[in-house]
């Protein structure tokens, strides 16, 4: 902990009328005679990764007492731009943040924009974490249509203030450090230009990422007001969509995390993406276990259609691999990719890595799946101490030993898979010839069959004894398997199940017995 600091804000008013470039990253036109304001020392002051100095401190300000309101042409928009001399990254926190439809909040500084926020962030607390932009001005702009059903409310209530430290600027000049260490401790490798990562890190847009592209679909960004770390959106048995997240426990409460999708360069060695956000806020625990490190929540909203997200497969055989892949998000930096190329070891109910063939991970990188070659999610980063000097020393907590704490949510149906391929939103089931191969009745209920075969998809219409079964009755889950639950046990003896698909002319059916 370092001595705590006074925080001086100034608030700068903006005084240009002209409305356009709202939301862009132009400074403004002009500004009133600044308010200065003295504050008590920030509330927090701790080192929190590897790159910086976090400040907190309390500002209690609303849309009406701070700022300018100016008219605009089709509503008014609301400026207020905060400036803290030295700070590396300013954020800030609303803890009233309820706007109407038509709304957009837009935080910017140092060429970077967050948002638009608008009504679809409202979170019943009101809070809005806006993650923090580079430099020491940080411009806040709010847009209300006129007509607007009820006017918005913006309480703001911390801002964060990232400090750089001695160790980075030493770094950045070159001069390393005597050891490196474990990512718990502030000693890190040297970031790649402006970026935060390590320099011997590699972006998924880099050549080694193309297999993973489309794998990369299922990786989160998670921004925490504590903590940035990754987490994976996880496939289940019943294939319906349910957003959960897997991630580490100690990357602590994440009711008001962000969740960025397709946080990537736009080129290998690019920049961070400055205009688009695929972020959805908040998320309900479902499982968090911090002995085991282990942590799944669910997301309060499905990702949307224009995310193009994948619910990544998994297997928990605790299998050994041949190879190891991870996808992550080191510093909070944008995605990278790490590759191992020989088999992890198995050391009780870790895989450890022997030694990164191809990148390392990072603070940050904490909750990010461990893939194995088909792409199958087996195990999720809890920590390590690898560096761009030893790549070695990561360890991820297995899936399988985790399992009997996930089932209930990866498993929902009951079916029991060792693996479970992906579940991909945007593409069409795959057509094969419809087949019926076996009907298993389910030994611990009659009422309960799964159906094995071919050219199954969602909208597959079933007739049991020649009479139609409710479309609630089956439930697809991959194309080649089906669980069928009945209103009632099937009576012993020789019963015919028929399978028809509404797109085309294929129907078939297959006999099998019910045992007394």
């Amino acid at each position: 902990m370092q001595p705590r600091l006074s925080l001086f804000l100034t608030a700068l008013l903006a005084a240009s009328s002209a409305v356009g470039g709202f939301g862009s990253s132009q400074e403004l036109g002009g500004v009133l005679p600044s308010e200065a304001l003295g504050l008590a020392p920030p509330a927090v002051l701790e080192e929190v990764d590897s790159f910086g100095t976090e400040e907190l401190a309390v500002l209690d300000w609303t849309s009406e007492d701070h700022g300018a309101w100016e008219p605009a042409g089709s509503g008014r928009v609301w400026r207020l731009a905060l400036s803290s001399p030295g700070a590396a990254r300013l954020g800030l926190i609303l803890d009233g943040f309820q706007v109407p439809p038509g709304a957009e909040l837009y935080a910017h500084g140092g060429g970077v924009v967050r948002g638009a926020y608008t009504s679809l962030a409202n979170d019943p607390d009101g809070l809005l974490v806006i993650e923090p932009v580079p430099g020491d001005r940080l411009v806040v702009e709010y847009f209300e249509p006129a007509g607007a059903l009820l006017p918005g409310t913006l309480h703001l209530s911390v801002l964060v203030r990232e400090q750089e430290t001695g160790k980075k600027r030493r770094r950045r000049a070159g001069h390393k450090p005597a050891a490196e260490h474990a990512r718990e401790d502030t000693e890190a490798d040297p970031p790649s230009r402006d970026r935060h990562a390590a320099a011997c890190n590699v972006d998924l847009a880099c050549p080694e990422g193309e297999p993973w592209r489309t794998s990369a679909r299922a990786i989160v960004r998670i921004v925490a007001v504590r903590e940035k770390c990754t987490g994976v959106l996880i496939n289940n048995t019943a294939r319906d969509g349910t957003p959960y997240i897997l991630t580490a426990a100690h990357c602590g409460d994440l009711h008001n995390a962000s969740f960025y999708f397709n946080y990537l360069a736009d080129a290998c060695g690019g920049e961070e993406p400055r205009t688009r956000e695929d972020r959805l806020s908040g998320s309900v625990p479902v499982v968090v276990e911090d002995l085991l490190d282990l942590q799944l929540v669910r997301l309060l909203d499905t990702p949307p259609a224009s995310f193009h997200v994948l619910y990544a497969g998994w297997d928990r055989t605790g299998a050994v691999p041949k190879s190891v892949t991870t996808l992550h998000h080191p510093a909070g930096d944008v995605m990278k990719i790490s590759i191992e190329k020989d088999p992890p070891r198995k050391v009780k109910s870790l895989f450890k890595i022997p030694h990164w063939d191809v990148g390392i991970t990072e603070r940050g990188s904490s909750g990010a799946p461990l893939f194995d070659p088909a792409h199958r999610v087996i195990g999720h980063l809890q920590g390590g101490s690898a560096t761009c000097d030893k790549p070695s020393g990561d360890q991820y907590r297995r899936l399988e030993k985790d399992w009997v704490l996930l089932e209930p949510y990866l498993d929902p149906l009951g079916v029991g898979p060792e693996t479970l391929d992906a579940f991909d939103p945007d593409r069409t089931p795959e057509r094969f010839t419809l087949s019926l191969a076996a009907v298993d009745v389910d030994p611990s209920s009659s009422r309960t069959l799964h159906v094995r075969g071919t050219g199954f998809s969602p909208q597959l219409h079933l007739l049991l004894d020649g009479n139609p079964l409710p479309p609630t009755a089956g439930r697809y889950l991959t194309n080649s398997l089906f669980t069928v639950t009945l209103p009632e046990p099937l009576a012993p003896g020789a019963h015919e199940l028929a399978a028809v698909l509404p797109s085309g002319p294929d129907s078939v059916a297959i006999q099998f017995d019910v045992g007394e």
